[in-house]
């Protein structure tokens, strides 16, 4: 066997205690020596269950660590549909529909997107410097938006505007505005 795991084994393929105490706390220890040794050498592989080669590689663990992710998010319900199919009833342009589905979808290209996938270091909006530029903070949070909403003669409470998430935004726009107003 290659690598440093196979130091752990002894020639007659037995776990070799010492060692493992020398590295590991007593509980992993014993979690470890439940893991059976095959009575054959092999040499070591990476083998990923979320792939159909069985490769592991890093895109494949990012892809995985992402779906994982979506599981959450793509649970839709019944308010979620009725809110989607009033939505797509509008009459707007294609440009705002993308535009809002990518805002419903966390999908906008604000700092926290970047620094999350780890393209830049500082989440600082760009244009106050004053808080994280999150999708919240870039539609309604930054002091200069809010005095873009401010002049488009729109009355919004933005004060729970900084703890939306994932499309809330959206959808509280819909329950305070009528539907020729959202269009």
């Amino acid at each position: 066997m290659d690598g440093v795991g196979s130091n752990l084994i002894t020639e007659d393929r037995q776990w070799d205690v010492s060692l493992l105490n020398q590295w590991f706390s007593p509980p992993d220890v014993d979690r470890i020596l439940t893991i059976p040794l095959g009575f054959f050498r092999h040499n070591d592989t990476l083998v990923s269950h979320n792939h159909s080669s069985g490769v592991y590689s890093v895109q494949t663990g990012y892809h995985y660590a992402a779906s994982l992710e979506d599981i959450d998010s793509n649970s839709c319900s019944s308010s979620t549909k009725q809110w989607w199919k009033f939505f797509w009833l509008l009459q707007l342009s294609q440009k705002i529909r993308i535009f809002a589905w990518r805002a419903y979808n966390d999908e906008l290209h604000v700092a926290t997107a970047f620094v999350k996938r780890k393209s830049i270091t500082n989440a600082t909006c760009s244009i106050c410097h004053q808080a994280w530029e999150s999708i919240g903070h870039a539609l309604f949070g930054c002091k200069y938006v809010r005095a873009v909403w401010r002049h488009s003669n729109r009355v919004l409470d933005l004060s729970k505007a900084s703890t939306m998430q994932k499309g809330d935004y959206l959808v509280h726009l819909s329950t305070i505005f009528t539907r020729s107003e959202m269009e």
